[in-house]
């Protein structure tokens, strides 16, 4: 079963992040920058969900870190900025793919789905 690790300071969009796709995937969960890398360090997910806003470090600064140091990572940003320059910058430091808070489930689940 592919891992997902959800990094977000809210254990409650944790939580609902993990019931939306408990049922295909194994969710883990993350509540800032230094336990993904923990988690990175222990075993690299198949696909990690980055929220933008950390209460240790900025989204996009620890997406850098992470491809850097894991160049194969699939990496989603997830946040409440509905920006479109802020979906660029993104794309542009090697996320895959950028999700505007709220989500719809059904959206969550087929970005997930077509990127693993």
């Amino acid at each position: 079963m592919k891992r997902v690790l959800v990094v977000d300071d809210d254990p409650e969009i944790r939580k609902i992040i993990g019931a939306i796709l408990e049922r295909e995937f194994q969710v883990e969960g993350a509540a800032d920058g230094e336990q993904a890398l923990a988690a990175f360090k222990k075993s690299p997910p198949d696909l990690t969900l980055l929220d933008m806003e950390l209460p240790d470090s900025h989204g996009n600064g620890l997406l850098k870190t992470l491809v850097k140091t894991y160049p194969k990572a699939v990496i989603v940003m997830v946040t409440g900025n509905q920006s479109l320059s802020a979906a660029r910058e993104t794309i542009k430091l090697g996320a895959r793919e950028y999700i505007a808070k709220p989500f719809a489930p059904d959206h969550l689940r087929s970005v997930v789905r077509s990127l693993l």
